[in-house]
């Protein structure tokens, strides 16, 4: 460098020196600008996640609030301020639900070491007033003097949640009249059968006329028919009817004999209201007790004999406006 020197220079020559200073300074400019534009990348991802983030610094197992995401904000139904404001002294939102508080505090416990995860689904109760369903990954990410931090992850499951306890409901229930469907009564039959102890009766009901009143008045009219016998039979028989087939119906009874009789009163309370209100059906019957064989073969016997009541009486059938309300 010394063919650089300018009159005056000592040493080194000023010239290069300041060149050298220059470019140093646009590199350490260039390298800022590459990590900002770094920083704004990853914070416009951690903040357009589908899940919840936070961070807590845990000392003497007392929590602190360090960073979180926007979709925490979404999740709470709260601001940025409101956020901040909570008491995270416990490691998670006081909304959570009484019952998963705990599970959420033995799992933050759990954490004893960094690299230690554990996982949790809870209920809360959001700012806005809605229940919602979460899961969640609980993380001892690092530890020094200060204290540790713990990192919470929670996704909203909620609707999904919602949905596979829809499918559940639907894959026992009607869902035309509400009553469990034959999916629920056979279910029922194989789960009784495998149990030696089991002293089910069974009662059948089968609508009586529902094809005229079909052929008549059309579908929406049965409709209504079916739906207002399955009405009467869950009055009486509240979580033990069953609709097993168009116009049929079955109910499990424990007290076979008790409920025999409440099955008999049935049909005559509906024939009488049917005497003093338009629109209501009338139907057949037939009931059996255990007498030690098994539940399907109940179930059979009280179809034979509604079988021979209903072909013993003329079948009633009944008329209708579509438009009637149910009852």
């Amino acid at each position: 460098p010394y063919i650089e020197m300018m009159e005056g220079d000592v040493g080194f020559p000023t010239k290069v020196a300041r060149q050298t200073y220059e470019y140093l300074q646009q590199c350490v400019e260039e390298q800022k600008k590459r990590i900002a534009e770094q920083t704004a990348e990853l914070r416009s991802i951690y903040d357009t996640v589908s899940c919840g983030i936070i961070r807590l610094m845990r000392k003497g197992g007392v929590y602190h609030l360090l960073t979180f995401n926007r979709t925490l904000e979404d999740i709470l139904g709260t601001t940025e301020d409101e956020v901040r404001a909570l008491d995270w002294s416990r490691g998670f939102y006081d909304g959570i639900i009484p019952e998963d508080a705990r599970r959420m505090a033995l799992s933050l416990d759990a954490l004893e070491a960094p690299g230690n995860v554990t996982h949790v689904d809870f209920q809360l109760d959001s700012r806005d007033g809605r229940r919602l369903c979460l899961t969640g990954t609980n993380t001892f990410i690092s530890e020094d003097e200060r204290g540790q931090i713990i990192q919470c992850i929670a996704f909203d499951v909620t609707r999904r949640v919602e949905l596979e306890e829809t499918l559940k409901r639907l894959s026992y229930e009607d869902t035309l009249t509400g009553l469990f469907n034959r999916n629920s009564f056979n279910a029922e039959l194989r789960r009784r059968h495998s149990d030696p102890g089991s002293r089910l009766g069974v009662a059948c009901f089968d609508i009586n006329g529902l094809k005229g009143t079909n052929d008549r008045e059309g579908h929406s009219a049965g409709d209504l028919l079916i739906h207002r016998t399955a009405t009467h039979i869950h009055r009486v028989f509240d979580g033990k009817a069953y609709r097993t087939g168009g116009d049929e119906f079955c109910v499990l009874m424990e007290n076979a004999d008790r409920e025999v009789q409440c099955a008999q009163e049935f049909v005559r309370q509906l024939e009488q209201r049917r005497k003093v209100v338009d629109f209501l059906p009338t139907v057949s019957f037939g009931s059996a007790p255990f007498l030690g064989e098994d539940v399907l073969a109940v179930k059979n016997r009280a179809d034979r004999e509604m079988y021979r009541y209903k072909k013993a009486r003329k079948p009633d059938a009944a008329h209708c406006s579509p438009n009637h309300t149910l009852l």
